[in-house]
């Protein structure tokens, strides 16, 4: 016999009824929520940290991994979800910003094969881009953030023409990399941070292709005209009086030396300012001179970097003054591993 059903007892039964159907949606859209809100505000942060030119914090770290954990569980537990393509995309670029490179660029490759007409696919390019260029391959990198640049907008479309004037640039085609970053550059709708980010760009192309006055006309105009933090400033100045050395522009290079010096408070460059002095000392014949002074930098303390390439140039000094033994000396230290 069918018992009659009430009103109320048919309205709990739909309620019952509706939870079972949209329960195992909702467990897997509420998991790839936590994996979009924590990438949003590592993204938020991470974006903070490179206008303050400053590493990104622990707690954005940890927010890009909680967002990996989450959208990996989509794509391992919801394979079939609506969800799945931008828990793909998701994956890559968190992959690329933790320095996973072979993995976001298979996560990538995954997005292009599964879901070629997906609207994120030009975004997927660009970290595509990324990922290969920082891994060497540049030409293919090139490739991938010129279609990249054919889909994208606003920014997004700037970073991809920049990845693709990194990338030729890489692959040692100076002219197209150069004309990119230079057209990049006087767009006047190139927002202005990145618009710095390519001057320094380019100026490393110079330099890398021997035109060191043009490099160093760079960087004098991002000191002119950029507001930089003090350590930026600073590092920015280094890079302009190396340029100016290269250059053979000794008298403006001991200029930015001083002003080099004035501004450095604490006194954390007085040991690479003592090597600069030691390579005027070279480029004007005071050999004896030139090997004190860096003998007296690497006594008043550089970073490990400086110390490798102060060792390094002054045991090339002891050689050619026939003094292989404080040379071999020098070459041991360095390649003996510096502060091991």
């Amino acid at each position: 016999m069918i018992l009659p059903v009430s009103g109320r007892r048919m309205h709990l039964l739909l309620v019952l009824l509706t939870v079972v159907v949209l329960v195992p949606g909702c467990v897997y859209f509420n998991t790839f929520y936590f994996a979009r809100r924590h990438y949003q505000n590592a993204e938020a942060e991470r974006i903070k940290a490179e206008r303050e030119f400053r590493p990104i914090s622990s707690r954005a770290q940890l927010s890009y991994q909680q967002s990996l954990e989450s959208a990996t569980k989509v794509l391992i537990d919801h394979p079939d979800s609506r969800w799945v393509e931008e828990a793909l995309q998701l994956s890559q670029k968190i992959l690329y910003r933790q320095g996973e490179l072979a993995a976001s660029i298979q996560k990538g490759s995954e997005l292009l094969e599964n879901f070629p007409e997906s609207d994120m696919i030009p975004v997927c390019r660009l970290f595509l881009a990324r990922a290969r260029l920082d891994m060497g391959d540049a030409l293919v990198a090139a490739t991938d953030a010129s279609l990249a640049a054919e889909g994208l907008e606003g920014r997004e479309y700037f970073e991809a023409l920049f990845v693709m004037g990194q990338a030729y640039g890489v692959a040692s085609s100076f002219d197209t990399a150069r004309t990119i970053l230079t057209q990049l550059i006087d767009n006047e709708d190139t927002p202005a941070d990145l618009v710095l980010k390519t001057r320094l760009e380019l100026q490393e192309l110079l330099a890398e292709s021997g035109d060191f006055q043009a490099a160093a006309d760079i960087v004098k105009d991002v000191l002119d005209a950029s507001r930089l933090t003090m350590t930026v400033r600073q590092e920015n100045l280094l890079r302009l009086i190396d340029l100016l050395f290269s250059a053979g522009d000794l008298v403006a290079a001991e200029e930015r030396m001083a002003e080099l010096d004035r501004i450095d408070e604490t006194g954390f460059y007085d040991g690479v300012l003592k090597y600069f002095n030691g390579i005027l000392a070279g480029l004007r014949g005071e050999t004896q001179i030139a090997q004190n002074e860096m003998v007296i930098a690497l006594v008043t303390g550089v970073t490990r970097d400086w110390e490798v390439r102060i060792r390094l140039d002054l045991a090339s000094r002891l050689e050619a003054g026939n003094t292989p033994e404080l040379a071999c000396a020098e070459y041991r230290t360095v390649t003996m591993g510096i502060g091991s």
